[in-house]
C-alpha cells in the first residue's frame, strides 16, 4: 500500500547561460514523499451457539436453540498472526431445572404458586418458592452477563487487532457498548417458540 505523506520537498535548479538574453533560468520541482507499507490480511471467524441438553453430557441429546457464525477481515502491518489459529472458550452454563418444573406440560402454562400451608411461609415474599425463583433469576441474570461479557471482551479484542496502514477515522467509545443487549438477545425466547 502506498501512503501519501504530508511531507514534501522542493528542489530548485538554477541554470546560468552565458551570452543569452536571459542570463539565468530557474526550475523548481516539488516532490511528495510516499511510504510503501506491506499489509497482511487475516480472516477471523467467530461462531457461537446456545444449546439445550439433558443430563450431564453436553454432547448427547443436544438441541441447538440459536447459533451464529460471522467473520471479519483484519488487516495488520505485521507478518505474525494477530491471534492464535483457533481458540475454544469454556461453555457458560446455567441450569433450567427450576424453569422446567414450573411448566405444566398438559396445559403448556406456568404453574408458579406459593405454598401458603407451609410452616416456613411468612409473607408472599419470604417463602421457599419465592426464594427459589429469585435464586434462579439471579443465575440466569449472571449467565446473560457472562454471555454479554464474552462479546464485549473477547470479540471486541479481535476487532481491536485491525491495524491497516491507511488509518480510518477514529471511532469514539467502544463499538460493542453501543449495542443494546435487550434488542440483541432474549435468552428465554427460543424456549417459548413453537417447533415445526
Amino acid at each position: 500500500v502506498e501512503l501519501p505523506s504530508t511531507t514534501s520537498f522542493e528542489t530548485k535548479e538554477v541554470t546560468k547561460a552565458s551570452g543569452s538574453i536571459f542570463p539565468t533560468s530557474e526550475k523548481s520541482t516539488i516532490r511528495k514523499v510516499v511510504k510503501k507499507v506491506k499489509e497482511f490480511h487475516w480472516r477471523a471467524t467467530v461462531s457461537w451457539e446456545i444449546v439445550l441438553y439433558t443430563g450431564s453430557d453436553a454432547s448427547a441429546n443436544r438441541v441447538v436453540l440459536q447459533s451464529r457464525q460471522s467473520s471479519i477481515m483484519i488487516v495488520t502491518q505485521s507478518k505474525a498472526a494477530p491471534m492464535p489459529q483457533q481458540t475454544t472458550h469454556e461453555p457458560v452454563e446455567v441450569s433450567l431445572n427450576w424453569l422446567m418444573r414450573m411448566v405444566d406440560t398438559d396445559q403448556m402454562a406456568a404453574q408458579f404458586k406459593i405454598d401458603r400451608e407451609d410452616k416456613d411461609t411468612r409473607t408472599p415474599y419470604r417463602n421457599k418458592q419465592t426464594a427459589d425463583a429469585l435464586e434462579w433469576f439471579s443465575e440466569i441474570s449472571e449467565w446473560c452477563s457472562q454471555f454479554y461479557s464474552h462479546f464485549e471482551h473477547h470479540v471486541e479484542s479481535i476487532v481491536d487487532k485491525h491495524n491497516p496502514a491507511k488509518q480510518e477515522a477514529p471511532r469514539h467509545g467502544r463499538r460493542l457498548k453501543s449495542i443494546e443487549v435487550g434488542s440483541m438477545f432474549c435468552p428465554t425466547q427460543p424456549l417459548m417458540e413453537e417447533q415445526n
